[in-house]
């Protein structure tokens, strides 16, 4: 049976902890995170078939070591939409940035300020999870 990942490219500890918890509740789910944008795009490209949701920040750390989110979507831009896109940024900028590359590219996306329960509500949504 091939996985059902929920990949997550974030550097919070209080959000990852708040994504593991929520993915948690999801039977069948795991999730994958990874604090660099270099990370998430390497592991991207070899399980790309397993991903079923992405969650993306755009401000990582200092971005000239790790990058941002905006990266990861450009990568995945290029790809052919398989999975929904949630956008967990406070940065409204780097949200737009992210979004103008993924729906170019015909993703699915939603949008938040990340919070545990509106991550939840998004993320089961997007999963077709009855809430």
């Amino acid at each position: 049976m091939t996985r059902r990942i929920v990949l997550g490219l974030e550097d919070g500890a209080d959000r990852t902890a708040a994504m593991r918890r929520v993915v948690a509740e999801l039977d069948g789910y795991e999730l994958v995170v990874f604090m660099t944008a270099a990370e998430c795009n390497a592991w991207l490209a070899e399980h790309a078939d397993e991903i079923a949701l992405l969650s993306l920040d755009f401000h990582l750390g200092p971005a000239a070591r790790v990058g941002s989110g905006l990266d990861v979507a450009r990568i995945v831009a290029t790809r052919t939409p398989s999975f929904p896109v949630i956008l967990h940024t406070s940065d409204g900028t780097g949200a737009m940035a992210m979004r103008e590359v993924l729906v170019a590219g015909g993703w699915q996306i939603a949008r938040l300020i990340f919070n545990e329960g509106e991550w939840r509500r998004t993320a089961r949504r997007l999963l077709g999870v009855d809430v």
